[in-house]
């Protein structure tokens, strides 16, 4: 019913529903919503807006929280410039193979989710692991540059 009244007025007051109920008690309806609106967002490259509706939606659901699709997680991904937007983006990614199985860009995702996580927040073991998923599940991963420069790094890092 709520998704066809948003249809209905093609999303116009999308905004202004998902700002009400950020503000209820039980956060589920907004957290749930959070994640067409992002997509829509993403889709209109209203970054600003994406990042502080995900920022609510990751916090709100203790951290543990599914974009749409993975092309929206990537396209996050790509904006993410601080600290905090890495940090919920090395998490998301760091499902991304359990919440879009079969995704043709996997690999890339666990690769930036590694990246993320070594490079920007200093969790070495961290990044170790995703490089080590990386490589028993992914093998054509050897031939990416940053692959085997992220590698190298961390290996550095383990010495």
């Amino acid at each position: 019913m709520l998704e066809q009244r948003l249809q209905d007025d093609n999303y116009t007051s999308e905004a202004d529903l998902f700002s009400r109920t950020r503000n209820w008690e039980n956060l589920r309806l907004a957290v749930k919503a959070g994640q067409g609106f992002i997509e829509r967002l993403v889709e209109r490259k209203d970054f600003r807006t994406a990042w502080n509706v995900l920022e609510f939606c990751f916090e709100a659901n203790h951290k543990d929280y599914r974009l749409s699709s993975g092309e929206t997680a990537i396209a996050m991904s790509g904006q993410a410039e601080t600290r905090s937007q890495k940090s919920m983006m090395a998490t998301i990614l760091g499902h991304f193979e359990k919440d879009f199985p079969n995704h043709p860009q996997t690999a890339a995702a666990l690769l930036t989710a590694a990246r993320f996580t070594a490079h920007d927040l200093g969790n070495f073991d961290g990044g170790r692991k995703i490089i080590a998923r990386l490589q028993s599940t992914y093998p054509e991963i050897h031939s990416n540059k940053t692959f085997r420069a992220l590698s190298a790094i961390l290996m550095e890092a383990d010495s």
